[in-house]
């Protein structure tokens, strides 16, 4: 099940669309010729979303969070990873502030600038530090790579005030279609400025 979340501003609408399959070319032909942000996880499939296209890839903190905290989950003792989840925390506290003041999107993008880039900038020093002294294979290794792996990506948002930090709205969507699954459910594409989302489930 492939969902597209989008519209303007208080008009938010989402298309649900059934396929058998989750590969990328389904999200590429649909999403068409259209220019702009797509904000996705890390899954391979949605590398053919804007390849030939003028399309700028997202990531999302939710995803790159989740992997350090399925850490804290094996290993409640690991400090490092801890840190790690605490500079991500600090950037989604600098959302919350931008949400609670009602901001608009050049003083959220200006916000992000003055408050989260600095937060981000500490936190890429520490990963680049941390990522040799652990194996690659293991947990902690498979969360700093995928984090280093997408850092371009993951700091586009503060680019423009109307990219969220992440693409939770979709993924909260298309929720209903994977409960009581071992699997969980796999968050893909969204889209700013026109701010398109897109999810699927299997």
């Amino acid at each position: 099940m492939w969902i597209f979340r989008g519209g303007g501003p208080g008009r938010t609408v989402l298309l649900y669309r059934y396929k058998p399959t989750r590969t990328g070319e389904f999200a590429k032909e649909y999403l068409g010729r259209y220019h702009g942000y797509i904000q996705a996880d890390g899954y391979k499939g949605y590398n053919r979303v804007g390849k030939d296209n003028d399309m700028i890839r997202v990531g999302c903190w939710a995803h790159a969070r989740r992997y350090f905290a399925d850490v804290v989950k094996i290993s409640k003792k690991s400090v490092s990873v801890k840190e790690a989840m605490n500079y991500i925390a600090k950037i989604y506290l600098v959302e919350k502030e931008a949400r609670i003041k009602g901001l608009a999107p050049e003083e959220i993008r200006d916000l992000g600038q003055e408050k989260a880039k600095p937060i981000l900038d500490r936190f890429k020093i520490w990963l680049d530090e941390k990522v040799s002294q652990v194996p690659p294979s293991g947990k902690t290794g498979q969360a700093l790579n995928y984090t280093l792996g997408f850092w371009n990506e993951l700091i586009v948002y503060l680019k423009d005030g109307r990219i969220p930090v992440d693409n939770n709205l979709v993924a909260n969507a298309i929720r209903p279609f994977v409960v009581g699954k071992k699997t969980g459910y796999s968050p893909a594409v969204q889209r700013t400025p026109v701010h398109v989302q897109l999810c699927t489930a299997c």
